[in-house]
């Protein structure tokens, strides 16, 4: 293979990605790095006001669609690719960043609640790689795992179960999909700045993003992500930077396994 310069290889022009969970946080910030890049982006969230807004913030850099799906649903799943295909007549691109995450103890864990959290962060990942897979000819799917997958957080079991399955689920994309020249990996990151992790914090600074507390200084660099620390992983992973690599989680959690395996958790109660 000839070697590609610098330029092209991040270069995503006439590339078409899928992101689901566009409306906020890693997603969008997803989306407007693979747009930078020249991709064409369907955006799928369950809001549509959200969703919108990111496409809003799109229309300069590339061509732009919406779509509004629950992950959880296969038909609508299928009609989110469908969409994809009707706009652009191709997907390239998958990044699966739908996901919950709610607070809850094991022993105050409703069945309801485990299988929720289940249904959004692994199936929805299942159904939307395999609709897009379904339509590929090539390409690469992003998954997001989360360091909860290697490390888990009190409060957070049913998430580090359904991030431990998405690793899983990567290397067995990855093996039955290679043949289809599609490389599928994911990223596992640490405490990232969004709105979500500020509901669950319980603290919001005056710009949105969550107020310093207890969890800095437990990793090699006393912050948070930005999130767009982690698009720029997924970006790395959707294009021809990482044409070799398939089947891999690429952890980005500032040191935090390195520095805070022993220490209590910032949702300890202890």
């Amino acid at each position: 293979m000839a070697a590609k310069a610098i330029p092209d290889l991040h270069d995503l022009s006439g590339k078409v990605a899928v992101i689901t969970g566009a409306g906020a946080g890693i997603g969008r910030a997803a989306a407007l790095r693979l747009a930078e890049a020249g991709a064409r982006i369907l955006c799928v969230d369950m809001d549509n006001a959200a969703a919108t807004k990111t496409a809003d913030l799109l229309a300069p850099c590339a061509g732009v669609e919406v779509s509004v799906a629950d992950v959880r649903d296969p038909e609508r799943v299928e009609a989110a690719a469908g969409a994809a295909m009707r706009a652009w007549g191709r997907i390239d691109i998958v990044v699966n960043c739908a996901g919950i995450y709610p607070h809850s103890p094991i022993l105050e864990t409703t069945p309801e609640l485990w299988d929720d959290v289940q249904a959004i962060n692994v199936r929805g990942t299942f159904l939307t790689s395999q609709a897009c897979a379904r339509r590929m000819q090539g390409g690469s799917i992003v998954n997001i795992a989360s360091k909860s997958a290697l490390q888990p957080t009190r409060g957070l079991a049913h998430y580090a179960a359904s991030k431990g399955a998405v690793v899983g689920l990567t290397k067995a994309l990855a093996l039955e999909l290679g043949s289809q020249g599609i490389r599928v990996n994911a990223v596992a990151p640490g405490a990232v700045q969004t709105e979500g992790t500020a509901a669950l914090s319980g603290t919001l600074t005056t710009d949105g993003m969550p107020a310093p507390d207890e969890r800095e200084g437990r990793q090699s660099f006393a912050r948070i992500a930005y999130p767009d620390e982690i698009a720029r992983i997924i970006l790395f992973l959707a294009s021809d930077w990482s044409s070799f690599m398939t089947g891999t989680t690429v952890l980005a959690d500032a040191g935090y396994l390195l520095v805070g395996a022993n220490l209590r958790r910032w949702t300890s109660t202890d």
